[in-house]
């Protein structure tokens, strides 16, 4: 992103892939916009909070 601002254009830079993640959940929201998270995701969420 900081090449952007430097004014290089996005078609000349590498593509780049993330190396790790991490993936939370907020059982509470999703509860409250009444979202129905599937059991697979949650079990692969690094945190849960209720």
């Amino acid at each position: 992103m900081a090449d952007i601002l430097d004014g290089k254009l996005p078609k000349d830079l590498p593509a780049k892939v993330a190396t790790g993640s991490d993936l939370f959940i907020n059982q509470k929201a999703a509860h409250t916009l009444n979202i129905t998270l599937p059991n697979a995701l949650v079990e692969r969420a690094t945190q849960v909070v209720n």
